[in-house]
């Protein structure tokens, strides 16, 4: 199957829900003393029939007494069709261990595995 026809199937099985393809961190860091982190994420979602892209940083608190703190900043989101999805990726936007995530992501989601 090619790529763009696996992306069109996979946005057609969840034409009416939200499911997430991949998630994947491009950077992370110590920060406190390293106590706490943060993460620069960048997911990929099927959402009500549309791709999603979304990246976002999250930062993680670990206090001394409590639970753990995790918080999301910076969150921005595009919407693509197939074309889009393949023009991001095709763009250099995405480094080799990402796209082969998002591979398996589409491969576990055809086979009814997610």
């Amino acid at each position: 199957m090619e790529l763009k026809q696996a992306l069109i199937s996979v946005r057609e099985k969840n034409k009416d829900e939200r499911k997430k393809i991949s998630s994947f961190v491009l950077a992370d860091k110590d920060t406190h003393g390293g106590l706490n982190f943060e993460e620069d994420i960048r997911e990929y979602w099927v959402i009500n029939g549309s791709w999603i892209v979304s990246t976002f940083k999250e930062q993680t608190i670990q206090p001394d007494f409590g639970p753990t703190i995790t918080k999301r900043l910076d969150e921005s989101s595009s919407t693509f069709d197939e074309d889009g999805v393949l023009n991001f990726i095709s763009q250099g936007s995405i480094r080799v261990e990402e796209l082969s995530d998002f591979l398996s992501g589409i491969n576990k989601e055809l086979a009814g595995v997610n």
